[in-house]
């Protein structure tokens, strides 16, 4: 239950920028599927949600995986490059993730502090990410027993940006149970930001791009299931 998918389907929207033999090139969706704009609802049926895509030019789409999919944008989308991106240049990504996944076997989730603890498992538990802070309260307002919560973390290790920390903030994330599902199921959702530790100056993507990935992220909703 190892994830951080949301950051990595962001992060290939530069997939190869560094490599040698650069093409100059404007940066755009690359294999991913861009975000008509304006978008209607998306059912996400294997996920047992739906949600309306960021109202925005420089989105994309994941492909569709059982139990994960993903917007994302870049900070250099919509520009030409006549060179390379730097690392830090390249690792800047903002997402938007929405997931499933049954309660781990082993996990408590009778407070909201366990809630958060299994959220931070489907998230990226692993040795690559450590979390900074977080801030979480218990939720009704959806319908069903959740929890809201900010938070950052430190992320080493990246394939994509070797010797370099990372630092991702994530804003209304969202884990609850899901009011439908014939078994128990846990959806998480939210939007993230990653960028190299110490090279983002205010306002940063998740800031900037406010109000895209709101609105976002407040439209979703469970479906029953058919």
């Amino acid at each position: 239950m190892i994830r951080f998918t949301w950051v990595l389907a962001a992060g290939v929207l530069l997939g190869g920028c560094a490599s040698a033999g650069f093409t100059p090139r404007t940066v755009d969706c690359g294999r991913l599927t861009p975000v008509p704009n304006p978008s209607g609802r998306i059912e996400l049926a294997s996920l047992g949600v739906s949600i309306v895509p960021p109202q925005g030019s420089r989105w994309c789409m994941s492909p569709m995986a059982a139990d994960v999919f993903s917007f994302g944008t870049h900070a250099l989308m919509g520009k030409y490059l006549e060179t390379a991106p730097t690392q830090a240049e390249a690792a800047h990504t903002l997402g938007i993730l929405v997931m499933s996944a049954p309660p781990p076997k082993d996990a408590k989730l009778d407070t909201p502090e366990d809630l958060l603890a299994v959220a931070q498992r489907m998230l990226g538990g692993s040795g690559r990410f450590r979390t900074v802070e977080s801030h979480v309260i218990q939720d009704s307002s959806l319908g069903a027993d959740c929890i809201t919560f900010d938070a950052i973390l430190e992320e080493r290790g990246n394939p994509r940006a070797p010797g370099a920390v990372l630092q991702v903030v994530s804003r209304q994330n969202h884990l609850c149970r899901h009011p439908y599902a014939r078994s128990p199921t846990l959806v998480l959702w939210g939007a993230s930001e990653r960028y190299v530790q110490g090279t983002v100056s205010p306002p940063s993507l998740v800031d900037a791009l406010k109000a895209e990935w709101e609105p976002s992220v407040r439209s979703v909703q469970f479906l029953h299931p058919r």
